[in-house]
């Protein structure tokens, strides 16, 4: 094998497995005839951020099958669609927030490749930028046992403004999980938050809609599209939701906090994805949410939750009120489920903030808050890249919120790859699985630590080990935000 390891010859196990007679062909590796005859664990798909490909996956259940969701901040020369920042989601083997993909040689291919057929933000109307212009990082990206975050920017739109988006994930075992997406967006006139769903049959609650234009009119609700029909419109300083039924029972439900600021339009758009024409005039609904003018929110807040049967998990999302000092860009989030309620608090910078909760007084200095609750009782909290938390009577520090330094060098050996920096070992030996950011001639990227050994120079730290992971390739700099994660003891 190219990669002699469990984990490669599991997953050619199960690739040969499928019952298609093109299997053989997807699995790229040479490969020992007698592959069958071992008997390695089963593939195990990891939490990751790709350090150059630059795309997050967040993943629960056993061996990271339960559910998939993906944060796109590539490059636009790695695609090509105007895309930066895409959300998909997958759970439970059913796709929930989807990827149009590719229509290739097709005289539709625009359709599926302009920013508004995707599920992100659209500003003041325009495609992103493209060739050799947008580009994107991510700069945070942390994984526990319960709670999990990745945040990406983007200069889809210039780099005067801001473009980021936070996703976190809430595990709440066997009640499910849900993720909370904030995203924020400058722009100068009008910013639109767009996602479609998965099929036609849902029901939207606590939001009356009315018709915006004849049904069978096309209307261009941004410069660069989506033409839609079936044209609805509404708006909602109550929190409401959209719910969508699925296969087999399942549900896929989408929970939005009330605001005066924005308007909501429901409509019929673009829904082919087979570049051989067979689902030609294939229709999906898209939900945008626009806010105008002067008085616009700081990010859009939204709550994405699947299961099989009624979604019952998520009952409502509310943003919080802000003390006056809290500084711009700053979002606090309350999420009402059936446990308790769930609060998020995430920054621009590490700043200290103190926010009034349903849990208490919640103090804290870093850059993102994830706290879980149950009968209104924090059970467990992730704080990263701060250094003292408060909360109802639990305290969290770190000696550091945020580490830093020098790149002193890099280097790679068969099945393994570094980076040694000026810090010393005993500082980042029990920072092992988080995630280190390096800078280099062109930007930022990701690396999960593998291993972190002394070394004469300093510190090494391996990010590919054993054949997994990626290669570390020069740099100068590195951060290190820091996670602090605890948990009730039950």
């Amino acid at each position: 094998l190219a990669y002699p390891t469990e984990g490669h010859v599991a997953l050619l196990q199960e690739i040969l497995d499928r019952d298609r007679p093109s299997a053989d062909h997807t699995a790229v590796f040479y490969r020992d005839p007698q592959i069958n005859e071992q008997t390695p664990p089963p593939v195990d798909l990891p939490n990751v951020v790709f350090p150059y490909l630059k795309m997050g996956h967040l993943r629960t259940g056993e061996n990271g099958r339960g559910s998939l969701l993906h944060l796109n901040a590539a490059d636009h020369a790695v695609h090509h669609h105007y895309d930066g920042l895409g959300l998909t989601y997958w759970k439970d083997g059913h796709e929930l927030l989807s990827d149009l993909g590719y229509l290739w040689d097709h005289q539709d291919k625009h359709e599926t490749m302009r920013t508004a057929v995707h599920n992100l933000v659209v500003v003041d109307g325009r495609n992103q930028c493209g060739r050799n212009e947008r580009t994107g990082a991510f700069d945070l990206f942390s994984v526990t046992r319960t709670l999990s975050a990745m945040e990406a920017t983007s200069n889809a739109y210039g780099d005067a403004g801001v473009y980021r988006r936070t996703c976190v994930q809430i595990d709440h075992g066997e009640a499910g999980s849900y993720v909370l997406d904030i995203f924020r967006a400058t722009c100068e006139n009008r910013a639109d938050y767009i996602f479609h769903g998965p099929n036609q049959d849902y029901r939207v609650s606590g939001l009356s809609l009315s018709e915006a234009a004849d049904p069978s009119e096309q209307v261009a609700v941004n410069k660069e599209g989506p033409d839609l029909t079936n044209l609805r419109q509404g708006d909602s300083a109550e929190d409401w939701s959209i719910k969508w039924s699925l296969a087999e029972g399942y549900t896929f439900q989408v929970c939005v906090p009330g605001s005066k600021s924005e308007a909501v339009f429901v409509g019929d758009g673009w829904g082919q994805r087979d570049h051989k024409n067979t689902d030609v005039g294939a229709r999906l609904p898209y939900v945008i949410r626009r806010v105008e003018g002067d008085g616009r929110p700081e990010a859009f807040v939204t709550a994405f939750a699947g299961c099989q049967g009624d979604q019952t998990l998520v009952r409502s999302v509310r943003v919080l009120p802000l003390p006056n000092n809290a500084p711009s860009g700053t979002v606090a989030v309350a999420v009402d489920t059936s446990q308790g309620t769930d609060v998020v608090l995430s920054v621009l910078e590490p700043t200290p903030v103190t926010v009034s909760t349903d849990l208490g007084e919640l103090a804290a200095d870093g850059r993102l808050v994830v706290v879980r609750s149950s009968s209104n009782s924090p059970t467990s909290i992730l704080h990263v890249g701060g250094a003292n938390l408060t909360l109802a009577g639990t305290e969290i520090t770190s000696p550091k919120g945020i580490l830093s330094g020098r790149i002193l060098g890099n280097g790679s050996e068969p099945g393994a790859s570094w980076f040694d920096l000026d810090a010393a070992a005993d500082t980042l030996k029990t920072l092992v699985g988080e995630t280190l950011f390096v800078t280099a001639e062109d930007g930022p990227h990701g690396y999960t630590m593998r291993d972190i050994t002394g070394h004469d120079s300093g510190t090494r730290v391996f990010t590919k080990q054993n054949y997994v992971g990626f290669e570390a390739r020069p740099a100068e700099r590195w951060d290190i935000p820091v996670t602090s994660y605890w948990e009730r003891e039950l």
